[in-house]
C-alpha cells in the first residue's frame, strides 16, 4: 500500500515537473521569437510589429480560437508616427519700421500645441510672462481687456524669479500653463521669445501624442527690442504629419454570449530601434524587448491554451488581446 501511494506521489510528481517543462519550453518558443533581432523589436506600425501580430494570431488559431475584432483576429489602427513642420511656414513680423518675413527653422519654430495649416495676422498684446498666479500675486493679465482678445500674444519663456531655481513661479511657468492662460483669454495666435535667454529653447521637434490647439503657436529667437514697438504678427504654421498603422491581435472562445466575458491582455510591441526615443541609447541597436512585453505575450498564449479547458472559467466567455501601441502612450 505504502508503495502504490509513493507510486503515485512519484508519477504526480513526475507529470508536474513534464507539464512545467513543456510550459517553459513553450515560453522559450515565444519570447526567442518575439524578442529576436527578425523582428527589429516591434516598434508600432514596423514589419517587425506587423510579423508579431502575425505569429500571435497563428497561436490563438491553432488554440482553436475565433477572430474577435468582426470574425478577424487583427484590428488595425493608425496613429501619428511623426508631427513634422514644413519649411512653407513662416513668421511675419511688422513693428513701427517696418515688416519681415521670416523662414521658418531659423529664426522661429513651431510648438507641438501648434494648430495644423493654421494662418493669422493680428495686432499683439504683450502678455509679459503669460502667468497668472494668486499665490504670489502676480497677474499678467491685470491689465487686460477684452478688446485685447483676438490678437497675437507675446510671451516670454520663464518667469518673474528666473534668477531663484527653488521659486514657487516654477510651478506655472511651463509653456502648456501658459498657452492654456493665454486661449482663456483669447488669444488667437501665440508668440513666445527668450529675452532673459535663462531658460532652454524649444527644439522645434514636434511631439506626437499632443492634441494641438486651435491657433497656431510659434517660438522666434529673435531679439525683438522694444516690443512696445511691434504692431503686428503673422504666423503661417505647415504641419505634416506620417500615420503609421499598428496592429492588435483579438482571440475569442465564447461559450454561450449570455455568459460574463473575460478579458486577458499583455501588449506585443515594443520600442524598435528607439527611432522615436523612450531610451538611454543614443545608436539605432535594436531594443529586443523580451521582458517589455514578449514574457507577457508568452503568458497570454499559454493562458489562451488552458483556460478554455479548466473548470474555474467555465463560467465564462475569454478574450484574449495582444494590444500594441502600449510603447507610444497606451494608444
Amino acid at each position: 500500500m505504502k508503495k502504490s501511494i509513493l507510486l503515485t506521489l512519484l508519477t504526480c510528481y513526475y507529470l508536474s515537473l513534464l507539464g512545467q517543462t513543456d510550459q517553459m519550453v513553450y515560453y522559450k518558443k515565444v519570447i526567442e521569437y518575439l524578442a529576436s533581432d527578425e523582428l527589429e523589436g516591434r516598434l508600432t506600425g514596423m514589419p517587425g510589429e506587423l510579423k508579431s501580430a502575425q505569429f500571435i494570431q497563428q497561436e490563438m488559431i491553432n488554440f482553436g480560437l475565433k477572430g474577435g475584432n468582426n470574425d478577424t483576429f487583427i484590428q488595425e489602427f493608425d496613429y501619428p508616427y511623426l508631427r513634422i513642420a514644413s519649411s512653407k511656414s513662416k513668421l511675419f513680423i511688422g513693428d513701427t519700421t517696418g515688416a519681415n518675413d521670416f523662414a521658418y527653422g531659423k529664426e522661429f519654430v513651431l510648438l507641438s500645441e501648434c494648430a495644423n495649416r493654421a494662418s493669422i495676422n493680428a495686432q499683439v498684446y504683450d502678455a509679459g510672462y503669460g502667468i497668472t498666479y494668486a499665490k504670489k500675486g502676480h497677474d499678467d493679465y491685470d491689465k487686460f481687456e477684452n478688446t485685447d482678445s483676438g490678437k497675437v500674444f507675446l510671451i516670454k519663456l520663464g518667469h518673474p524669479e528666473n534668477d531663484n531655481p527653488h521659486s514657487a513661479f516654477g510651478f506655472v511657468s511651463g509653456i502648456k500653463s501658459k498657452i492654456k492662460n493665454a486661449l482663456a483669454h483669447g488669444a488667437s495666435g501665440i508668440l513666445f521669445h527668450n529675452p532673459d535667454s535663462l531658460e532652454n529653447v524649444p527644439s522645434g521637434k514636434l511631439k506626437k501624442n499632443v492634441t494641438p490647439s486651435k491657433i497656431p503657436i510659434a517660438f522666434t529667437s529673435l531679439n525683438l527690442g522694444e516690443t512696445k514697438n511691434l504692431v503686428e504678427i503673422g504666423i503661417e504654421a505647415r504641419i505634416e504629419t506620417v500615420l503609421k498603422q499598428g496592429h492588435n491581435v483579438i482571440g475569442v472562445y465564447v461559450r454561450n454570449p449570455k455568459k460574463k466575458y473575460l478579458v486577458i491582455g499583455a501588449h506585443h510591441d515594443h520600442i524598435g530601434r528607439a527611432e522615436l526615443g523612450n531610451s538611454r541609447s543614443t545608436g539605432q541597436e535594436i531594443h529586443n524587448g523580451a521582458d517589455d512585453n514578449a514574457s507577457g505575450i508568452a503568458m497570454m498564449l499559454h493562458l489562451a491554451k488552458t483556460l478554455p479547458n479548466h473548470k474555474a472559467f467555465k463560467k465564462y466567455n475569454l478574450i484574449f488581446v495582444a494590444f500594441s501601441g502600449e510603447e507610444l502612450g497606451l494608444l
